[in-house]
């Protein structure tokens, strides 16, 4: 037995950075070799970044890549190095991996099953390379096996999968004969459940192929949306080694681990190269994702409500801190309410200065503002205020009550209609929302920061915001989560859910109110769930009918199964989800980027498609 260190390399990288993607690749590759590595694989598209949407439509784009990848190949003695590479061959683009050792480039593969649908749009700019076909590439001062082949790296036989081709029936692997290692580079974005999902792939294969399985996976928020985690993985022949860090806020993160294989290197370090053709065979189904499987994961989730709550604290302060830095923003302006949503995102970034290891205080990067009507109440004020000072943020009061008769009374001027909240409530509830979006807007230029918006998806599902207003931000941080996990979540948070940041005892104030838009007079007692329904019932109905795509009667006999209503309280609740749903699309297609979270998510340039204009 030959046993020999090999890594997989997670490198937060930037759409485009040529320059900087380039030196994280050989920082990396120079950390592995003063470790002893001897193979280090890299994700996929490592070299541009997966995020470069259309410009994967450029030829500069492959030029410049190339251009890159004959640098890094200078780079390599002594090593065996997988890096993912978008990939030009006879007019044609695929997304690649090479195979470089030595500083040579062996050879290429190219992924076999394009990720389509949801978030991706692979298929946009690639094309599916055809199974069993091998080809030669012209690398210019070179010509390289390019297709599917198994390569002989001094005894060591290795073979490739990228990302989707593990995720779906037709399986690149299950044409390999009697190999030792399959790289899988991959650009998989966290979502909850996904980390599971990923672990019993990555365990099943090399169990089923009888082989060992090497999956690298890329970290942090590359362009905007997607969070990538990281917490690459190893299996041999159905063991599952120690996964690598998640959610980590290095640029460089290098997992190794040890392996034994029976044909042993005559030489470490001066390996022998040759390439070995690709035999092709019968393929079989390998994972399906049936009702019956989501469900059960769903209920585990559901016994384990700490492990989301850990999950999306961490996804979100790691997309957050690099949507700060990948900006250029100086910091973040929050419209802090002192309710659930505006709470949440202020915690969220008091939980990404802790966890980045960032040496600034809050009051730095985080300027909280109160925009005060004469329909805000002192509860509201005092948790706002509360908790800005115990997370240690700047804090602001503005009265706006002037700005807001000033347009009211302009209108009623001009129009020669007095305005009452028997006939314009909606009109007189949306002013007091707008009022306040310049002032804030004001702030976020002057200091150089991002203004963060403060909408939840239950809100995005039923258009329960202004435009203009609460929807004001260039990042919806928490516009992928709904309203009762978030609820749940500063629960968690108020008694002390995260280690690292300890209880957080103002939330107290916040976490006692009944959530509301305090934009009505306050002895109408206004609460957003006496304007909508509550809202793990709206989250139910949202579920049935976005996610499992229910038509109106199918959802209200779902939840009549569930006994906790009679059917005419939900039959009321369900036409106006349906009715405001429908009527809201515009508001949708008009919000702030959010981070992708889950299967639920409502945005329409990325996952959920909808017409604006529909019965």
């Amino acid at each position: 037995m030959t046993t020999i260190k090999l890594a997989a390399a997670s490198l937060n990288q930037i759409p485009l950075d040529w320059d900087a993607n380039k030196k994280r690749i050989l920082n990396a590759i120079s950390e592995a070799r003063k470790d002893k590595i001897s193979l280090l694989c890299f994700q996929e598209l490592v070299v541009s970044a997966y995020g470069c949407e259309d410009m994967f439509l450029s030829r500069g784009l492959y030029r410049e890549a190339y251009k890159n990848v004959l640098e890094i190949v200078e780079q390599t003695s002594n090593i065996v190095i997988a890096l993912g590479c978008p990939i030009s061959f006879e007019g044609n683009n695929y997304n690649g991996v090479f195979l470089i050792a030595n500083k040579k480039i062996i050879g290429g593969y190219a992924k076999h099953v394009l990720a389509d649908g949801g978030v991706y749009y692979e298929q946009r700019w690639f094309e599916p390379w055809p199974l069993g076909k091998r080809a030669e590439l012209d690398l210019g001062e070179v010509k390289v096996p390019f297709g599917d082949y198994v390569y002989d790296i001094g005894g060591l036989k290795i073979g490739f999968e990228i990302c989707e081709d593990a995720w779906t029936n037709y399986r690149t692997a299950e044409h390999y004969k009697n190999i030792d290692l399959i790289l899988n580079p991959s650009a998989s974005h966290f979502a909850f459940l996904k980390f599971e999902k990923r672990k019993e792939i990555v365990t099943d294969s090399s169990k089923r192929f009888n082989t060992a399985y090497l999956y690298a996976n890329a970290v942090g928020n590359e362009s905007g949306r997607l969070i990538f985690d990281a917490g690459s993985l190893f299996a041999e022949k159905g063991k599952l080694h120690t996964p690598g860090e998640r959610f980590s806020y290095s640029e460089i993160l290098i997992k190794p681990w040890n392996f034994s294989f029976d044909i042993p290197l005559t030489n470490e370090k001066s390996l022998k190269i040759k390439s070995q053709k690709f035999e092709i065979l019968r393929a079989e189904f390998l994972f399906t994702e049936t009702p019956e499987i989501r469900e059960k994961a769903e209920a585990k989730w559901e016994g384990d409500k700490e492990l989301k709550c850990q999950e999306f604290t961490r996804a979100v302060a790691l997309g957050l801190y690099d949507y700060l830095r990948k900006s250029h923003s100086k910091g973040f302006v929050v419209s802090l309410s002192g309710g659930a949503d505006s709470s949440a995102v202020a915690c969220l970034c008091a939980i990404m200065l802790k966890l980045s290891g960032d040496s600034r205080k809050l009051s730095d990067i985080l300027c909280c503002v109160y925009l005060k009507t004469e329909n805000s109440s002192q509860e509201t004020l005092k948790a706002a205020s509360e908790l800005a000072k115990e997370l240690g943020a700047e804090f602001q009061i503005y009265e706006i009550s002037d700005l807001v008769k000033l347009y009211t009374e302009k209108v009623s001027k001009e129009l020669a209609l007095e305005l009452t909240w028997e006939k314009h409530d909606v009109t007189l509830q949306n002013i007091q929302a707008r009022a306040r979006s310049p002032l804030v807007w004001m702030l976020a230029n002057l200091k150089g920061f991002l203004l963060l918006a403060t909408s939840n998806r239950s809100e995005a599902a039923v258009g329960y915001t202004t435009m203009d207003g609460d929807t004001s931000g260039g990042l919806s941080p928490i516009g992928g989560i709904d309203k009762a996990f978030l609820r749940n979540w500063l629960k968690w948070l108020e008694k002390g859910g995260l280690e690292e940041l300890g209880e957080i005892k103002a939330l107290s104030f916040v976490n006692k109110l009944e959530p509301s838009a305090e934009l009505r007079p306050l002895g109408n007692l206004q609460t957003d769930e006496k304007d909508l329904m509550p809202y793990e019932v709206l989250d139910a109905i949202e579920r049935l009918a976005i996610r499992d795509k229910l038509l109106e009667e199918e959802v209200l006999e779902k939840l009549i199964l569930t006994g906790k209503e009679n059917r005419e309280v939900l039959a009321a609740w369900v036409s106006k989800f349906f009715r405001l749903w429908k009527a809201n699309q515009w508001k949708r297609e008009r919000y702030a980027p959010c981070f992708h979270l889950d299967d639920e998510n409502l945005d329409p340039k990325t996952w959920c498609r909808y017409p604006i204009l529909s019965v």
